[in-house]
């Protein structure tokens, strides 16, 4: 097979998608859904920047998607070892960094 030529089993994939996941009617309601808890931790983050919970540095997007890795990372480990282990670990990691944008005094 040439170099040009894509794998005859190869999923469809969109052009816009840079990590090279299947495009296909599973995975958009499930980023629909992403995007929409994704959207309630940016703006929860936001508000604690606001309130001086979280310095002016603090960037309510990354800390949002770093929650929702470490979650969704810790529950699939979870889930294929059935130990919550994982789970804990990722989160508390996730807090923590999230923690780490506190302001002094405010730790």
């Amino acid at each position: 097979m040439s170099s040009g030529q894509a794998h005859p089993q190869a999923h469809p994939v969109e052009s816009n998608n840079r990590a090279g996941l299947p495009a296909d009617r599973t995975c958009r309601p499930l980023a629909a859904g992403f995007a929409r808890w994704r959207g309630y931790f940016v703006d929860g983050f936001e508000r604690m920047r606001t309130a001086g919970k979280l310095r002016p540095d603090a960037e309510p997007e990354r800390l949002a998607m770093a929650v929702m890795a470490a979650f969704q990372g810790g529950m699939l480990l979870a889930q294929v070892e059935n130990d919550v282990n994982p789970l804990v670990v990722a989160l508390d990691m996730a807090v923590a960094w999230v923690e780490s944008f506190a302001p002094q005094g405010r730790r």
